[in-house]
């Protein structure tokens, strides 16, 4: 909306299950400080993707993927069921954002890639925390997941890479073609 109208925002981000499932407005706003904003459209209707990160507390950070438009009054709203998860032979999925809630003791990526046409995320596991009192937090496996854009919904796609490799890379070969093991022992 190019009215040049300044809005005040409240954040209220609190612990909640619902983050992902949750309209808001600018009073109840989730904040974050965002890194990326994409313009996003269907059938004529604009929405804005914004790429967000929060300090959530001393243990866990959030990235995010928020959706904003504007209602018919100009009014921002935060949240949009635009983003979907196939299941099989269940109901799909659908998030009004992406919300990635990971330990501090990992780094985690969240972007649009321009040349794939696909938001891209590392995916999370639960793993023992170095700091966590709880014990378990989640952690980058070090694989990638998405979701491409397909008409209304930017639809979840499992495992972006799946080259499997039949022997590890290596510029030059440890043990083959030697007399002795990796102990020094003959074979």
């Amino acid at each position: 909306m190019a009215s040049g109208k300044v809005f005040s925002l409240e954040n209220r981000l609190k612990q909640n299950d619902d983050w992902e499932f949750f309209i808001s407005g600018r009073d109840d706003w989730m904040g974050a400080m965002y890194y990326h904003l994409m313009e996003d459209e269907y059938k004529g209707e604009k929405q804005y993707l914004l790429f967000g990160f929060h300090r959530f507390d001393e243990m866990e950070n959030i990235k995010m993927v928020d959706v904003l438009y504007f209602d018919k009054k100009g009014e921002p709203v935060f949240g949009k069921e635009i983003f979907k998860k196939k299941v099989e032979n269940a109901r799909d999925i659908i998030k009004t954002r992406i919300v990635l809630k990971y330990s501090v003791d990992s780094y985690v990526g969240l972007h649009y890639n321009e040349s794939m046409g696909m938001i891209i995320h590392d995916y999370l596991i639960r793993s023992i925390s170095m700091g966590n009192n709880e014990g378990m937090s989640l952690v980058s496996d070090g694989s990638l997941v998405g979701y491409e854009k397909k008409d209304r919904y930017w639809e979840y796609i499992d495992k972006i890479y799946t080259q499997i490799l039949d022997e590890a890379p290596r510029p030059k070969p440890v043990l083959d073609k030697r007399n002795k093991n990796l102990f020094g022992d003959k074979p």
